[in-house]
């Protein structure tokens, strides 16, 4: 079928809207700097391997048991999800808690992969001190 404006031309036509998501490149290419920059911070790692936009990482300060640890993460994701200006989820694997993060908006910067980073590692902090 012709080029990216045909083909969404012929779309629009048939659905009634052009949505040219669909036609560009891979949404979630930016965030795979997630796993670089986690190559140099303490106490976390990446949980599970990267292949699309989806990143799974653990925070597990030394002298912690699994499963307070466990709680910890969970914490973490609350504390972000709180402020508002960040979003991460958690999800089990290989029975531990671990949290996620997802990138699929396309107008999804650099600085806000940075700053949803910071708050999770801010909050890693404060609340493994407590």
């Amino acid at each position: 079928m012709g080029s990216i404006r045909e083909r969404a031309i012929v779309d629009a036509d048939t659905k009634g809207a052009v949505d040219y998501m669909d036609y560009g490149i891979q949404l979630g290419r930016r965030f795979r700097a997630l796993k670089a920059w986690m190559e140099h911070e303490r106490y976390y790692s990446i949980a599970a391997p990267v292949t699309m936009a989806v990143v799974c990482f653990r925070f597990q300060p030394p002298g912690m048991s699994d499963e307070s640890d466990d709680l910890l993460n969970e914490r973490i994701v609350e504390a972000v999800n709180a402020g508002g200006d960040a979003y991460l989820t958690h999800t089990t694997l290989r029975g531990r808690r671990v949290m996620r993060v997802g990138v699929g908006n396309v107008l999804t910067a650099e600085r806000h992969l940075e700053h949803a980073w910071q708050r999770s590692r801010d909050e890693g902090e404060r609340l493994s001190r407590m």
